[in-house]
């Protein structure tokens, strides 16, 4: 939408954005080219996608940074 190109054009900041996926699903395909589009519009976003199946040990890593105390 309008707005969110707005909001993205305007970010001042770095944005990491982590999907966590089954990349199987039917919903990876669509959510993955919206995330992609947003970084395509914005060099602030940051975009890692992780493949829960592939990669479980990258996936853990990264869930286990989000329950951090850092990140509360």
């Amino acid at each position: 939408s309008p707005l969110t190109k707005k909001v993205l054009g305007s970010l001042t900041n770095d944005v990491r954005v982590v999907a966590l996926f089954d990349m199987q699903s039917d919903l990876f395909e669509p959510v993955r080219n919206l995330l992609v589009e947003y970084e395509n519009i914005s060099p602030r976003v940051k975009l890692e996608l992780i493949d829960l199946a592939r990669d479980p040990t990258r996936a853990e890593a990264v869930q286990q940074e989000l329950r951090s105390p850092a990140n509360a």
